[in-house]
């Protein structure tokens, strides 16, 4: 430091305890330098009765501040427990301290004994007196850095101290101090790392450690242990320097701080620093610093720092200050290209070292230990799932907490993120599988059990379940409180009872589960009528019942309470229609569309509109508008897919993309649109069916999937497979392309509405290029020979879109058709009645089951008739009928005639409250 010493001290007959005091001093063992420097004060020497008070009163008061950390709390301990320690060293400022080269050192210990008995005035005179900032930058001691720097923290948190007291209306004076103790703090920083990095190296005592202004070159063996515990004055002046910066709002002269530290040389004792002070500057490049205002690291140097790293380019002799910590050097240093980068190599590495130092025992007397590790690597999971979202890539964490469940044992936080990663990827029944597990142990919220009524409801179809965990849910102490939680869980066990509903063919079932889905909704309305989703359901219930007065009366009150919720809107909308306000509710689907251009269930609804209001041309138009719009947003899609997919890191530019291609991505994905408005793909129920469901009037998909076997299926997919001219491959249920097809077969469908067989034919091949194995596609090729009169064909196609899906309403129906067109008629009424039992409130259907029975009953009596006609009665044979059998055929026919009679009544009596598109075309919301 200065030149104000002396080589030795004593004569070479105490080299030997000056070796061990060297040694016990490095290894923070003050009992034995007490015993040692008896041994010196015991000889003739006056030299080195000074230097063993001097090493006495360091011994007293460093073993003190271990058991009593210099703090507030503790400072009328230390006025009573330093006492001895601070007469030792008073003893050692004399003129024999300073022949023997220990002054400053004492002056310094004075500082820290003061500080540490709360006389901060007193310490930062000690301070002044040992002129802490004149003194020489030389290479150190590792006990003589860490000496300097708990100097420089001290003095300024002496500053610290006094400044309040010592503050004038000078500002020119306020802001001396504050650079300071600015100054202090980032001394008192990079001598900390440097002290660390010495601590580590091997051999360590290379000289003595008695006076930070002398040299020694004495080798010692290193001591037993290799990592540093820190002092609190040093764990706070690391971080201290940064937070000033950030109080100021020198945000840049923070990260700058931060990334110096993390440029060091990484030492053992450095991991647990170098672990923290990555997520402290991962938060503040989160939270605090814009993408306008980001500087990549090497570019945020001040003119100085620069100037030195030019210098130490140019040639050995001009190095940094021997005061600063080593650096990592290379020319192959991977330097992050932008904040997003920066901040996840950041948090990676953090996450890195907490699941390294995590404890696996589950011994109770690791709990402590247990707790904090894992403490740590929970904050670097939270900073991550924030970094995530923000690129909507959530890979990186969900590979990081799959890592961590090894020591995340009865962790709920853990196992529920880990969770709702997993759904992120569309990984659903493993995440549900991870919440079952937290349900056993009774550690899940009544959050996550929603969240799993959910999935089972949205993308599962597991609808017993998904009524289970939101009864589960109803049954948490969080929600006897909470009224708005309350409504929800009604809402939630509402929709399970509805859906419930749909899978069942019985009569009674159905009943009880509409009467439970009613006693809940209205328990949700008495919890909280003033939660719009509550209102909605309300809406959608009654409208699914026919009571269409008290379904507008909840959606317009829904629509109060969020005029932009667009399920509301396609809701409102299908009511107005069935009040036979087509031109009014063509109006609504204008302004929807306005406010949410890309939302492809509305647009399908207005094509609807636009055919019923202004004929079949205006419909064209907007089906044409349509496969125009999407056709970019596919390419587009693909293009930002292909540029991410060859990039190594996630694409921090997919936020910019168009919202059509966000749309797309989502309800190709089955999944929410941009709009929050859920989607979904294929294979789900009537109830969440998308708008392009709606395409064919009635898309019921698979609530009756346990009707037909796999081998069924893969039966028909074959066949289909081989009558096409040349092998297609198999859409996956993520391709874009699939929204594509479902747009043809709706132009399709229009074309042939407007007599255009040939337009139509086109737009079923340019379907068929996109997804030939389709059960809509095969549906909508059946409507083309259906109306080319080709019924034989017709009943194929619908057969094998029955055999693909074997619900689909809209293909039951026209089997149905196309069945009593060829003389079917029992088939007919077969495929009619399980229609009507999947879709009871199709008025086409009824009438259409209707006219099949008429049919079937006046076909028995006819058969009556020409059995009793004259010519068969002179000649009476084994066929004639006997009065027993004519008699069972008239009540037969009879009852037949009941059964039409019936299903018209019940076609006209939907017809009244018929929409233009079922109302199960609204999909599911939950929020």
């Amino acid at each position: 430091m200065t030149s104000r010493g002396q080589k030795s001290r004593t004569g070479g007959a105490n080299a030997t305890i000056e070796i061990e005091i060297e040694r016990a001093r490095e290894e923070s063992n003050w009992s034995h330098v007490v015993v040692m420097a008896e041994q010196l004060r015991q000889r003739p020497d006056r030299q080195l009765e000074t230097l063993g008070n001097f090493l006495v009163g360091e011994a007293k008061l460093e073993n003190f501040l271990e058991e009593y950390p210099p703090k507030d709390k503790n400072v009328a301990k230390a006025r009573e427990g330093l006492i001895e320690a601070k007469d030792f060293l008073t003893k050692t400022i004399g003129d024999d301290a300073k022949r023997l080269g220990v002054h400053l050192d004492s002056y310094i210990l004075l500082g820290k004994l003061n500080y540490a008995m709360g006389n901060h005035s007193d310490a930062l005179k000690f301070y002044e007196r040992a002129q802490l900032d004149t003194l020489e930058e030389k290479q150190l001691p590792a006990r003589s850095l860490k000496i300097m720097a708990e100097a420089f923290a001290i003095k300024a948190m002496c500053y610290e101290k006094t400044g309040t007291a010592a503050r004038t209306s000078s500002k020119a004076k306020t802001a001396e101090r504050e650079a300071a103790i600015l100054k202090s703090y980032e001394i008192a920083g990079d001598l900390t790392l440097l002290f660390l990095q010495t601590a580590d190296k091997a051999p360590r005592v290379t000289q003595s450690t008695w006076s930070v202004t002398s040299v020694s070159s004495s080798p010692v063996p290193p001591p037993s242990h290799s990592t540093q515990k820190l002092s609190p004055i040093l764990e706070m002046a690391l971080l201290k320097a940064p937070a000033l910066n950030l109080k100021a709002g020198n945000k840049l002269t923070a990260v700058r701080l931060f990334r110096t530290m993390l440029q060091a040389e990484e030492s053992e004792s450095t991991k647990e620093i170098r672990r923290n002070v990555c997520c402290k500057l991962a938060e503040i490049l989160l939270h605090r610093m814009s993408d306008a205002k980001y500087v990549k690291p090497g570019n945020d140097s001040s003119p100085k720092r620069a100037m030195g790293a030019l210098n130490s380019k140019l040639g050995p002799a001009s190095t940094e200050s021997p005061w600063k910590p080593r650096k990592h050097a290379g020319n192959n240093l991977y330097t992050p290209k932008n904040k997003h980068e920066e901040t996840l190599l950041l948090l990676l590495l953090s996450e890195n070292m907490a699941r390294k130092d995590a404890i696996l025992s589950q011994a109770p007397e690791f709990f402590e230990m247990r707790s904090t590790k894992f403490r740590d690597a929970i904050i670097a999971y939270d900073l991550t799932a924030i970094a995530l979202s923000r690129i909507r890539n959530f890979h990186i964490l969900t590979r990081m907490l799959e890592n961590s469940m090894k020591f995340s044992f009865n962790e709920p936080h853990t196992w529920t993120q880990f969770g709702l990663c997993l759904a992120t990827e569309n990984r659903f029944f493993r995440s549900l599988q991870i919440f079952r597990e937290l349900a056993q142990r009774n550690r899940a919220e009544a959050g996550s059990c929603l969240v799993m009524a959910k999935f089972c409801y949205e993308r599962l179809q597991l609808y017993e379940e998904g009524l289970l965990w939101s009864e589960r849910a109803s049954k948490k102490d969080s929600v006897t409180s909470d009224q708005f939680l309350k409504a929800r869980c009604h809402v939630y066990m509402g929709i399970g009872n509805l859906l419930m509903m749909k899978t069942t063919e019985n009569h009674m079932t159905r009943t009880q589960y509409l009467d439970n889905a009613e006693m809940h909704l209205k328990s949700a309305d008495e919890a909280d009528n003033q939660d719009f989703l509550v209102q909605f359901y309300l809406s959608y219930f009654y409208a699914h019942v026919r009571e269409v007065s008290k379904a507008f009366e909840h959606v317009k009150r829904a629509l109060y309470l969020n005029p932009e919720h667009l399920p509301s809107l396609h809701l409102m909308t299908l009511l107005l229609t069935s009040k036979k306000e087509y031109e009014e509710a063509l109006d609504i689907s204008n302004v929807t569309l306005e406010e949410y251009p890309d939302n492809l269930p509305i647009m399908s609804l207005k094509v609807r509109l636009e055919e019923l209001v202004h004929g079949g041309e205006a419909a064209l138009k907007v089906a044409k508008a349509m496969l125009e719009q999407w056709q970019v947003a596919c390419e587009q899609f693909s293009n930002d897919e292909g540029s991410q997919e060859t990039g190594g890191m996630p694409n921090h530019n997919l936020s910019i993309l168009p919202n059509t291609a966000l749309a797309l991505s989502s309800v190709a994905n089955g999944s929410y649109d941009i709009n929050g408005y859920a989607t979904i793909g294929r294979g789900s129920n009537p109830a969440m069916s998308t708008g392009y469901d709606a395409f064919s009037d009635k898309d019921s998909v698979s609530l009756h999937a346990h009707s037909i076997t796999a081998s069924h299926v893969e039966k028909t997919l074959s066949e289909v497979a081989s009558s096409l001219s040349s092998p297609f491959p198999r859409p996956s249920p993520q391709d874009p392309s699939y929204t594509q097809m479902r747009i043809w077969l709706l132009t399709a469908e229009l074309h042939l509405r407007q007599h255009r067989l040939l337009d139509a034919e086109a737009c079923v091949n340019e379907a068929r290029q996109l997804s030939p194995l389709s059960y809509h596609l095969m549906y909508v090729k059946g409507l083309v020979y259906e109306f080319r009169e080709e019924f034989e064909n017709a009943r194929q196609c619908f057969e094998n879109s029955l055999g693909i899906n074997p619900t689909h309403v809209a293909s039951l129906h026209h089997l149905g058709r196309v069945y009593h067109i060829l003389g079917f008629h029992r088939l007919a009424e077969q495929s009619l009645k399980v229609a009507v039992r999947i879709d009871p409130s199709n008025e086409y259907m009824w009438e259409l089951l209707g006219d099949v029975q008429e049919f079937i009953a006046q076909d028995t009596l006819h058969h009556v008739q020409n059995a009793l006609g004259p010519e068969r009665v002179l000649e009476e044979t084994e066929k004639t009928p006997t009065e027993i059998t004519q008699q069972t055929l008239l009540d037969e026919a009879s009852r037949i005639f009941g059964n039409a009679s019936e299903c018209h009544a019940i076609a006209l009596s939907l017809h009244g409250t018929s929409p233009v598109l079922p109302f199960t075309t609204v999909p599911l919301c939950f929020e």
